[in-house]
């Protein structure tokens, strides 16, 4: 099995995009990656999140996670 064939849980997902969980399965939802549900947890292939991250679209899609919450209502915090 290469690298590319390797499936990630969705922390280690969320924290290569630099976002959260819940944001990263809203791009799974969007088919934005391709992931797979196996008892209840969510698997993100490696191979597509390299190209999602290579993608030129991916900086207006992906809301990163903030060190602080200014309660703006910019959709980062939860």
């Amino acid at each position: 099995m290469t690298k590319e064939n390797t499936w990630l849980p969705l922390d280690q997902v969320a924290k290569q995009m630099g976002t959260t969980e819940l944001n990263v399965l809203m791009h799974i939802k969007k088919n934005n990656l391709q992931a797979e549900e196996v008892d209840g947890k969510w698997f993100v292939l490696q191979a597509s999140l390299n190209m999602f991250l290579s993608s030129p679209e991916r900086s207006a899609t992906v809301v990163t996670c903030k060190t602080h919450c200014c309660h703006s209502g910019c959709g980062s915090c939860s």
